[in-house]
């Protein structure tokens, strides 16, 4: 603990704590290992990156966290279920045919060009019974083709000019300097992953489903792609600050979502064999799907705890590397100076030093 001075009695205590060690090997051992006879008293697990670290936190007790964590699980589950509305008042649109005699509806037809796009853009599909899914959803799925071509198109072309313009934050930029004058701050940070792997899987998605059903959408979704990789490797580069890398903590989730993606793909085909009447390529492909099935729950075990906990064996060959270059004391001083909190830092403290730099360098 770093009192600077200050009496110990003075101190509060906090119910969290940054604890640094000098091998990666000694950090391993005691993130992953319980180090008390009840594991609710005593929790460990590995630190944050430093700039995202919220000191206030630190005094949230551990229950409370878990208690925080319920909630936003209720209020996410709530508002999955309240979403139904405005998706019930879509389904109505769709079914445009059918509610004419609607008066909204009515002034929609005195609009020329606008029933034949709410109809064409808002697919609809109806389930009677679960065992029809797989023939209801290659249905809807085969009938959908021009929409989805429709969709990556205008995403494509829109959203990537709108993400190398960034015309909402030059916008709040030029506002914030008019009221509080110009700053030497970036006003682009890191890169937005809630917003773009949202897309991205979602492009994934309707390429698996349609990439038997519809050849013609593979093309404009390599565009896409190929778009969307030479946009981003500007931004990246150019635009974003990148600080410190993820050590790619998103692929678990992407790796998720394609094998929905392959899975959704294969019980559309039953379906559609099923509707092209050929039962017995409908039943050959259960066993491939039960392969899929199986092939990403090996995926999970061999693979996945990788990307949570540090093995063993490379902590320590990491740690005979830096003590033969000599650099296991500067990599623990640096830890130790980057996880101090803001009121324990000296006055000639350099920020740029330890919130720029990575903890460790990579040569």
């Amino acid at each position: 603990m770093v009192h600077d001075g200050k009496d110990l009695e003075d101190l509060v205590e906090l119910p969290a704590a940054f604890v640094s060690f000098k091998t990666r090997c000694a950090s391993a051992l005691a993130a992953q290992s319980q180090q008390h006879a009840n594991p609710l008293l005593w929790t460990t697990e590995q630190a944050p990156e430093p700039r995202e670290v919220l000191w206030n936190n630190l005094a949230i007790p551990h229950c409370l966290l878990l208690l925080q964590k319920i909630g936003v699980f209720v209020a996410a589950t709530v508002l999955t279920i309240f979403f139904a509305i405005p998706v019930t008042a879509v389904q109505g649109i769709a079914k445009f045919e059918k509610l004419k005699w609607f008066p909204p509806a009515m002034a929609v037809q005195l609009i020329p060009g606008l029933s034949s796009i709410i109809t064409g853009y808002l697919p609809r599909e109806s389930f009677t019974h679960p065992k029809d899914f797989p023939s209801r959803l290659a249905s809807a799925v085969s009938s959908q083709a021009d929409f989805f071509i429709t969709y990556i198109l205008t995403d494509g072309l829109s959203g990537f000019a709108l993400e190398i313009l960034q015309p909402g934050l030059i916008i709040w930029h030029a506002i914030r300097a008019l009221f509080r004058g110009r700053t030497k701050q970036p006003y682009l940070y890191a890169l937005p992953y809630y917003r773009v792997i949202p897309f991205v899987s979602l492009s994934i998605l309707i390429g698996m489903e349609y990439a038997v059903i519809a050849p013609l959408l593979l093309p404009v979704l390599i565009v896409y792609f190929f778009l969307g990789y030479v946009v981003y490797i500007n931004q990246i580069q150019d635009a974003y600050e990148i600080v410190y890398e993820t050590g790619g903590q998103f692929w678990p989730y992407i790796h998720h979502y394609i094998f929905i993606s392959i899975i959704l793909m294969q019980i559309t085909m039953i379906g559609l064999f099923g509707l092209k009447s050929k039962p017995a390529a409908s039943i050959a492909t259960v066993p491939l799907l039960l392969l899929t099935l199986l092939y990403n729950q090996y995926c999970n075990i061999r693979f996945l705890p990788s990307f949570f906990v540090l093995p063993i064996q490379n902590a320590v060959e990491n740690d005979e590397r830096d003590e033969k270059d000599g650099l296991m004391e500067v990599n623990c001083e640096t830890a130790i100076h980057s996880y101090r909190s803001p009121c324990s830092r000296p006055m000639n403290f350099s920020q740029e030093s330890y919130f720029t730099q990575p903890l460790v360098s990579s040569t």
